[in-house]
């Protein structure tokens, strides 16, 4: 179990950044769970899919592999990192 240090104890859910060991794995597999993470909220903890989007996006490596023309919640524009011209890694 990962120490946290008493910061996230009051939450009934910690994962992320949270865990320490998280920060020794390669970017791609820190993308991969983070997915899982939202997966695992939607399906199993049954939270609104449009709340932990619009929550996700605040996080970067969220924003950079959604799809190009997933909406953003606040502007219903497209903001999939592929509109940027950017190619994926």
């Amino acid at each position: 179990m990962a120490r946290h240090d008493g910061l996230s104890r009051s939450f009934a859910q910690r994962t992320g950044c949270c865990e320490p060991e998280r920060a020794q794995l390669r970017t791609s597999d820190k993308v991969a769970i983070m997915f899982i993470d939202f997966h695992t909220l939607t399906v199993r903890d049954r939270m609104d899919p449009q709340a932990l989007h619009r929550e996700f996006m605040k996080i970067d490596e969220y924003r950079r592999y959604i799809a190009p023309d997933m909406p953003d919640p606040d502007t219903g524009q497209s903001v999939g990192a592929w509109t940027d011209g950017n190619p994926r890694p």
